[in-house]
């Protein structure tokens, strides 16, 4: 009843759910989804939606425009759900947090939603804590992080992720914030030097 009571809101712009049983109620939130228009952080963690209730929200969200937070936090949701992620991840262009900590998106989970964040140019936030993950899926989305020039947080605690996951991660990182080869032409004075400079300027200044 709630979620059909604010499909026409347009002032609650946070909507915490969370532990709220919607094991049956995918639709209901789905059809939410596509008709407010203000909401922009939605809570809908251990709710265990499974499979079945998890598509429909999913799918709604593909054409939203509102919603930049999204918190699916312990929803059961499996690896052969990490395409449907990604399908959300592609198709939409407004979401900038995404929260899947204590799920079970195993390795190909993983490499799904990689695959996604080659394409994806919102999302800035991405918590895959406690799913399994192992260096397969690590590596796929390292790779990813060569591409991606939008994520800045990536948060993959808990997981199996071995030294050579860990390795194409950090290497991604590195490149990821290495200067560009026009960068490197021009000269990069340390942050300390530039206050002494700026102290150094300041005295000839007062004289």
């Amino acid at each position: 009843f709630i979620c059909l009571g604010l499909k026409e809101n347009k002032t609650l712009m946070s909507l915490h759910l969370n532990d709220s049983n919607l094991k049956i109620a995918g639709d209901e939130v789905s059809e939410m989804i596509r008709s407010n228009k203000a909401i922009a952080e939605l809570n809908l963690s251990h709710n265990y939606l499974g499979n079945k209730q998890l598509k429909p929200v999913l799918k709604a969200l593909e054409t939203n425009r509102a919603i930049t937070l999204l918190d699916l936090e312990e929803n059961e949701i499996i690896s052969t759900d990490g395409q449907l992620i990604a399908d959300m991840l592609v198709a939409n262009t407004r979401l900038t947090r995404l929260y899947l900590k204590e799920n079970l998106l195993e390795d190909s989970g993983a490499e799904a939603i990689a695959s996604a964040l080659m394409i994806n140019k919102t999302l800035q936030a991405l918590s895959l804590t406690n799913n399994l993950i192992k260096s397969r899926g690590a590596i796929a989305l390292g790779s990813a992080l060569i591409f991606n020039k939008t994520l800045k947080s990536l948060t993959l605690n808990n997981n199996f992720i071995n030294y050579e996951g860990i390795s194409i991660i950090s290497k991604a990182c590195l490149l990821y914030t290495s200067p560009s080869p026009r960068d490197r032409t021009r000269s990069r004075m340390p942050s300390s030097a530039c206050k002494k400079k700026k102290k150094t300027k300041n005295k000839k200044e007062k004289k």
